[in-house]
């Protein structure tokens, strides 16, 4: 499997990785171009898990969002 970073395009990021199917051990891999952001990727974590729990619950939106931001640090949202 191939992966590419996130921010390809909003940073224009060359990093890959290559990885067996599934995914246990990666085979090749590309260094990223720009710096790491630790709350990059768990505001992306979280938004697939508002997404989730908009799709499945049908819940009201404030609800949602409430119940799923309070656990994060601001830095994150």
């Amino acid at each position: 499997m191939r992966w590419e970073c996130s921010q390809r395009r909003s940073e224009n990021c060359k990093g890959t990785a290559t990885t067996d199917n599934p995914p246990t051990r990666v085979i090749t891999s590309t260094d990223h171009g720009h710096v790491n952001d630790k709350f990059y990727v768990e505001a992306l974590k979280v938004r697939e898990e508002i997404t989730a729990a908009v799709i499945s619950n049908w819940g009201q939106p404030h609800r949602i969002l409430a119940d799923k931001l309070v656990h994060h640090p601001v830095e994150v949202i």
